[in-house]
């Protein structure tokens, strides 16, 4: 009975010690260029971000940007800011699987895997099973 309980113990402390590692991930992040920065949050245990700030927010008349470039006309009329581009993440470890991230400036999805760093997070995108692109992302300090 004794072995019994520690290893539930055991186990209950490594599931928790790997959900507050999957958190590392949560917080605001600065992409490549510095143009935009996105939040990144949990929402029904998976990971999500959305894009809170960009560089250059409006255009020349001033007006908020827009997806334009998107594939589907129908939604080339939302905000960029607010724009949800990373969706559904699950973690592995150091590892987010799984989840899409949404390219503004080719207006597409691709699959994506973000592997976390300390406060790096690389971010690579994959059409099929062809990589088409990575960036390193840093983490935004208060």
């Amino acid at each position: 009975m004794k072995k019994y309980l520690i290893g539930l113990i055991c186990c209950a402390l490594s599931v928790t010690a790997t959900a507050q590692n999957c958190s590392l991930i949560v917080g605001k992040w600065l992409n490549k260029g510095g143009q935009g920065q996105v939040e990144i949050y949990q929402q029904n245990g998976k990971y999500n971000g959305k894009l809170i700030w960009i560089k250059t927010p409006n255009d020349v008349k001033g007006q908020p940007l827009k997806d334009q470039r998107n594939i589907r006309p129908a939604l080339r009329k939302r905000a960029l800011l607010g724009l949800e581009i990373l969706k559904s993440f699950t973690c592995n470890g150091h590892t987010y699987s799984t989840g899409t991230i949404y390219d503004p400036r080719h207006g597409k999805n691709f699959n994506c895997l973000l592997t976390l760093n300390g406060d790096k997070l690389k971010v690579d995108a994959y059409m099929g099973m062809f990589a088409v692109g990575s960036e390193i992302w840093t983490r935004v300090k208060h």
